[in-house]
């Protein structure tokens, strides 16, 4: 038996009560509905736990007609949504359709084995363009994010930063002479670092982080619930323990060569040094510039350098 938890966004009781009386004793699937009268509800709701699916009606009392849609896409960006409502025309199932839901059910239409149906179809659909758009969104060598998703993730953790109040940290990292290691051993082994470098920022990670292929030797990596500088240091200098060292390459003549990597590491956190995408990014790239000028490893956005990683290291030591 499949549980599946579905969010019901309707303000008639009676609605509510014909959908719940649909979706029980179906032998295929187990459901549980859960309702909300308000799109600030809904949100308040998804703050608590995720549904599988998302249905509801364009007109409740905070909001009205298509408009409803849109507010919900905005929290509710990763969850499939059908659309049932009073609305009885073809051209209003069309534009919620176009508007990014998965499927529009009117309400004199609807009975069991349609509801059913569409809950089956709608999270099938969303599933597979979703994975359509994680392909597009890879990159190609790594396997990581690419910079379009990069910077569409960003721009979606800014809005939940501005909307929540929740800090992050973004970490700008370059490889150091990467261009000489091209030169001296060929791009077949360039790109052979390249990639065991994005597997290792993929399998040291914590499940929250995202990992992404900025272009070229650079890579940038986003981190939730970082909001103060400690923090972010501590990051920083795990990631720059985890990226730096030898890499074992084949070369062009099938020889196994170990080649020394290290890294540049820039921090810069939310609100405090960039209040938009643009800012925090500027603010990252300048640290790790930083970092990498004057050789220290590691940087943060507008605090004093930090001495080399490793130079800490003999001290503590």
């Amino acid at each position: 038996m499949n549980d599946q938890l579905l969010y019901l966004l309707e303000d008639s009781k009676d609605d509510v009560y014909l959908v719940k009386s649909m979706l029980i004793g179906n032998f295929k699937s187990s459901f549980s509905l859960k309702s909300f009268e308000t799109v600030a509800d809904l949100e308040n709701g998804m703050k608590n736990m995720s549904p599988d699916l998302i249905i509801i009606d364009l007109n409740v009392p905070d909001s009205v007609g298509l408009e409803t849609l849109v507010r919900v896409k905005k929290f509710a960006t990763n969850f499939p949504i059908i659309v049932l409502t009073g609305y009885d025309d073809e051209v209003t199932g069309e534009r919620a359709i176009q508007l990014g839901a998965q499927d529009y059910i009117p309400k004199s239409d609807l009975h069991k084995s349609l509801l059913l149906r569409s809950i089956r179809f709608s999270k099938e659909r969303f599933s597979l363009v979703k994975s359509l758009e994680e392909n597009v969104f890879r990159d190609a060598l790594t396997l990581l994010n690419n910079r379009e998703s990069f910077n569409a993730k960003l721009d979606e953790m800014v809005n939940e930063g501005i909307r929540y109040g929740k800090s992050f940290a973004l970490l700008f990292i370059d490889l150091d002479n990467f261009k000489q290691i091209n030169d001296e051993y060929g791009h077949l082994v360039g790109d052979q670092i390249l990639k065991s470098v994005g597997s290792r920022l993929n399998v040291f990670n914590r499940g929250s982080d995202y990992v992404a292929r900025y272009g070229g030797d650079e890579f940038v990596l986003l981190a939730p619930n970082i909001s103060d500088l400690t923090n972010l240091s501590q990051l920083a200098k795990i990631k720059f323990d985890v990226i730096s060292g030898a890499y074992a390459v084949e070369t062009s003549q099938l020889a196994v060569k170990n080649i020394i990597v290290e890294a540049s590491v820039g921090g810069a956190i939310f609100d405090m040094h960039g209040k938009t995408a643009n800012e925090l990014v500027k603010s990252a790239d300048e640290a790790m510039y930083k970092a990498k000028t004057q050789q220290t490893g590691i940087a943060l956005a507008d605090t004093p350098i930090l001495q080399k990683y490793l130079e800490q290291d003999k001290t503590s030591d």
